[in-house]
């Protein structure tokens, strides 16, 4: 059967990690406001995000096991295939 379409294994590693999520999960929210007194009307809201040592490494830790499972996975789907050959 064969790869006849050839998915870019960092594409795919990229698709299972929702980022926005865990660093909404994992950071402190701080919320920046900006208010530009020359003119009334422009005010911009948003946000930052820290992260203590600990949940920087609970992040990084969450990102590296997702890649570590996906490389194993296509690892022995490349297998699988090869062995159908």
């Amino acid at each position: 059967m064969g790869f006849s379409r050839r998915i870019d294994p960092v594409a795919r590693i990229r698709e299972q990690i929702d980022v926005q999520e865990k660093v909404e999960r994992l950071g402190m929210s701080i919320p920046l406001e900006f208010k530009n007194e020359d003119m009334e009307n422009l005010a911009i809201f948003a946000r930052c995000y820290v992260f203590s040592g600990q949940r920087l490494n609970e992040f990084v830790d969450e990102i590296v096991k997702t890649a570590y499972e996906e490389t194993f996975n296509l690892l022995k789907r490349r297998m699988a295939v090869e062995d159908e050959a």
